[in-house]
């Protein structure tokens, strides 16, 4: 026991001559080893964790950056699908862009691609995409290349015929030969299917469509062929240059097909590679996901370990601070103790007192050998005293009534400053002679200024205003040791420059908030901080101004539908995002409106195209309508003749009895009859003729009705209105050019009957001699002639009805086209009128130039 206690003693002993640093060095060196070992521990923990953190940030990174990438490869895919669906030009430069910027993009993260675990991923992907645009621009050259089949060869070649044989048809017409005016016309039937054929073949893509081309080419060929014997002169040179023109028709089609299938083969291939492009980025995202999976559980690992080391290093600290705490705490408490009650008893005033453990060699025995000195405060005050009149905070002191006891030179030069509009306010001040005077003598109102300096118990802000000068005022209470009031600090403050400086700031704010951005701060008189504040507001007020001002005047151009200015001048921040976002504004607006003139432009020529097809359409329904009439009169002429035949047979039927005595008027009458039939027989020719005519028009009417529904096709939404007249149309030239071919029939059965009547009345006059003879059998053969007449009658009534329905028909069609012309006319008004709208706005220099200049 004895022994603990001289050891303990003697650690006193030593603790008490060493320096308290040197204690606490002690106490804390082990604390601080085991720190630097636990923060060693921990650094290295959170450099690791750092790392792994680096990591995942740039495997995300690269995974962000790979669906980028597949985004801007589908963009690129929309535009090259749009492309070669559309043919426009400027959907494929868009996507060019695009693969320049989807290059820039791999170009500008080479080095972190290269440093990536993905790198030989991207560069397969950037393989993958060259390869892919190489195929992509394969296929538009062969876009291209289908392009200018179809209109330099199948759409110009297709046009120069149908006009070419317009030609012929009218030049066989003419010529009088009935033989070649049918060939012109079945070689204009055959060019109409043919290129009907082509038409859907190339166009639609119809399978079914492209074996019948060669057929209906070799007909084409062969109802032409008779005609270069039968033509001369310019229809001559028409037929020849048609036969040309329709071979090389002929040859375009397969051509067309052929340069079809092998862009539907490159597009195929072009989709396979953006295929292995999708799943190439794909790979990559995972890669980076599972790396990132990956450092997530190391450094999960890392954490756990790192947090059970530090709570055991933790304990041990706080058993090796508990203890040196207690160690220290004994030598340090006692002699603190000792000295503080010194210390007390000194700030009572007892200055004799004996100050303890002054021969310790610690900062304790230093404190106590301070205390010691005490006395010499009053040194110490004096130099407190200099430091007042030395700082530049304005102070004032004053006693418990109020009188000015100390003012330092700052205060002084303030007030000296103010001093003449100080006096303007209060007579008789002198900032020179201000100790010794009362508060009361900066106030109107004294009582006031006692009351809250009589009742100030901590520190007082408030202001004062004076002479035109406005001052902050801080006022804080001087207790002494035994609390009582020893008098009143004062600092104060001239705030009149800087309440100016805000006045104008606010009112140039107003001013900005209403919209006027003109207004600026004065920088007369202005120095220091509130200068710099001052300039850069009027800066900014500028930037602002110039920004508004050259924005209003963009919108002002683009309220009168100018679309070609910009906004050139460089700006910064969001000023220069402003900026961009109303250039692009204004350029995808012009770039929208360009669209819908070209389209109302496009319709327009489409809707006259369908207009002048009407009319010539109208005109030949006309011409229908006319012959129809011709053929009724015809028909009833006709069927007067056979109503006359039919009752100069039962005349003859009646008196064949009297045949014998009337003979030579039955000669007379045979003649008659003889000149009758041949009578009937020309008009069943001239109806023959006629039914031709009104076949051959029935056939030109139901092909401009498959013409106007082709053209309708091409028209899309815009012709489908149309599209339907023109089937109707169509079909009732069908049902027209049925209606004549069986009219044709019954003519040439009437013509039949007719030519065997006039031989039967031909051999009754060469045997009139015999009559009497045969009276019997010519009274059976003119009752053969009276039934046959009567079944003429009954079948020229039947072709009565028929051309009337067919004279019904045809003005119904006429109807219809009228309808459809002015439904074509109506769609090129709006067209016109659509461009119109869109000429309000101005799309280049010159167009902007002239309107202005107007």
């Amino acid at each position: 026991m004895a022994g603990r206690t001289a050891t303990a003693t003697g650690i006193a002993g030593w603790l008490r001559n060493m320096r308290i640093a040197g204690r606490l060095w002690i106490a804390f060196g082990l604390l601080l080893a085991l720190l630097v070992v636990q923060g060693a521990i921990g650094a290295f923990g959170l450099n690791r964790m750092q790392d792994d953190v680096g990591s995942m940030a740039g495997t995300a990174r690269l995974a962000v950056f790979a669906k980028d990438l597949e985004a801007r490869l589908v963009n690129q895919r929309v535009h090259g699908r749009d492309y070669l669906n559309t043919g426009n030009p400027a959907s494929l430069d868009r996507q060019r862009a695009l693969r320049d910027s989807f290059n820039k993009v791999l170009a500008d993260n080479r080095a972190a691609i290269a440093a990536s675990p993905s790198a030989a991923k991207f560069a397969e992907l950037a393989r993958l995409h060259a390869d892919y645009h190489d195929q992509f621009e394969a296929v538009a050259e062969a876009r291209q290349r289908f392009d200018r089949i179809v209109q330099d060869r199948l759409d110009e070649n297709g046009g120069r015929v149908a006009a070419l044989l317009d030609q012929i048809v009218a030049a066989a017409r003419a010529s009088g030969t009935g033989e070649a005016a049918l060939l012109a016309l079945d070689a204009d039937r055959q060019w109409s299917q043919l290129r009907f054929q082509a038409g859907r073949a190339v166009g639609l893509k119809d399978a079914k469509a492209a074996p019948l081309v060669d057929p209906l080419a070799e007909r084409l060929a062969k109802a032409l062929q008779p005609l270069e014997t039968m033509l001369n002169g310019p229809a001559a040179a028409a037929l020849s240059e048609v036969g040309r023109r329709a071979g090389d028709f002929r040859a375009a089609v397969p051509d067309a097909l052929a340069v079809d299938a092998d862009i539907a083969r490159r597009t195929a291939a072009a989709v396979r590679t953006v295929g292995q492009l999708t799943e190439t980025i794909e790979a990559i995202v995972a890669a980076a996901r599972a790396d990132q999976d990956a450092i997530a559980a190391a450094a999960a690992e890392q954490a756990t370990a790192g947090m059970r080391l530090s709570v055991l290093l933790g304990l041990l600290s706080v058993l090796l601070g508990a203890a040196a705490a207690v160690l220290i705490a004994r030598s340090i408490i006692g002699p603190v103790t000792g000295i503080r009650k010194v210390m007390a008893d000194l700030s009572d005033g007892h200055l004799t007192v004996t100050v303890p453990h002054t021969d310790a060699g610690d900062e304790l025995g230093d404190m106590a050998r301070a205390v010691a000195a005490f006395k010499d405060e009053a040194v110490e005050a004096v130099r407190s005293r200099i430091a007042l009149d030395r700082v530049a905070t304005n102070i004032m002191m004053a006693d418990p009534d109020g009188v000015i006891t100390y003012c330092n030179d700052s205060i002084l030069k303030m007030f000296k400053a103010a001093e003449a509009d100080l006096q303007a306010w209060l007579p008789g001040f002198d900032s020179g002679r201000l100790i010794g005077r009362n508060f009361d003598e900066f106030h109107r109102d004294p009582s006031h200024q006692r009351r809250i300096l009589a009742t100030l118990t901590q520190t007082y802000v408030g202001s004062a205003k004076a002479g035109g000068h406005t001052f902050r005022v801080v006022a804080s209470p001087v207790i002494g040791r035994h609390g009582e009031r020893l008098g009143t600090v004062v600092e104060w403050r001239d705030l009149t420059e800087e309440l100016a400086i805000e006045e104008e700031i606010s009112r140039m704010v107003d001013e900005a908030v209403r919209g006027d951005f003109t207004r600026r701060i004065a920088l007369d008189g202005k120095t220091g901080f509130f200068r710099i504040v001052s300039e850069g507001i009027n800066t900014l007020a500028a930037n602002v101004e110039n920004v508004t001002e050259e924005l209003a005047s963009m919108l002002e151009a683009l309220s009168q539908g100018d679309l070609t200015r910009r906004i050139d001048r460089e700006y910064e921040g969001v000023f220069q995002r402003l900026r961009d976002d109303f250039n692009n504004t204004v350029s995808r607006l012009s770039d929208t409106v360009r669209r819908i003139d070209a389209a109302a432009a496009a319709i327009a020529t489409a809707s006259r195209e369908v207009a002048a097809g009407s009319i010539d359409l109208s005109e030949r329904t006309e011409q229908q309508a006319s012959s129809l009439e011709e053929t009724a009169a015809s028909m009833e002429q006709l069927a007067a003749t056979v109503r006359s035949n039919a009752e100069n047979a039962q005349q003859v039927n009646s008196f064949a009895i009297e045949a014998r005595a009337a003979a030579a008027r039955g000669g007379e009458v045979a003649g008659n009859a003889v000149s009758a039939m041949q009578r009937i027989e020309h008009s069943s020719q001239k109806i023959s003729d006629i039914i031709g005519v009104i076949d051959e028009i029935a056939f030109q009417t139901n092909l401009l009705a498959l013409n106007a529904a082709v053209e309708a096709a091409r028209a899309g939404d815009a012709g489908r209105g149309f599209a339907v007249v023109a089937q109707e149309v169509r079909q009732l030239a069908q049902r027209s050019a049925q209606a004549s071919r069986e009219i044709k029939a019954l003519i040439l059965d009437s013509g039949s009957q007719v030519r065997e009547g006039v031989d039967l009345v031909r051999s009754a006059g060469a045997t009139l001699t015999g009559i009497v003879a045969g009276i019997g059998r010519v009274a059976d053969l003119v009752a053969q002639i009276a039934h046959a007449s009567a079944e003429q009658t009954a079948g020229l009534d039947e072709v009565n009805t028929a051309i009337a329905h067919m004279d019904e028909m045809t003005q119904k069609n006429a109807a219809l086209v009228e309808e459809s012309t002015a439904a074509a006319k109506s769609l090129e008004e709006q067209a016109q009128e659509l461009r119109a709208q869109m000429g309000f706005f101005i799309l280049d220099q010159g167009a902007a130039a002239h309107r202005s200049a107007a």
